[in-house]
């Protein structure tokens, strides 16, 4: 194995570690949407807008939490499809050199 295949090997390796942190933060975002229980007392201290823009406020950050975290994973996804493209190409040109 050549040392471009075991450096696409090691990025492969830490995408994979990167795409699990990946979905433990996405099963953590879900926790975020506690912070609804925010809006009784701003119901209580600013009425129905004040409720409402918690509300608003928590949904869009969940929503966007969520987007931003798909977002990345499918960069590593398409990230490690092209290397192991590339490791398909090394290895055909090796094997023709070779």
């Amino acid at each position: 194995m050549s040392e471009k295949q075991e450096l696409m090997e090691a990025e492969l390796t830490r995408i994979e570690g990167l795409l699990e942190e990946l979905d433990e933060d996405w099963q953590k975002v879900r926790y975020t949407f506690v912070l609804l229980l925010a809006a009784i007392p701003a119901f209580l201290l600013y009425g129905p807008i004040g409720s409402s823009l918690t509300i608003l406020t928590v949904v869009s950050l969940a929503g966007t939490s969520y987007y931003l975290i798909g977002v990345r994973k499918a960069e590593y996804r398409g990230e490690m499809e092209e290397i192991r493209l590339g490791m398909e190409r090394l290895e055909a040109l090796e094997a023709r050199s070779g």
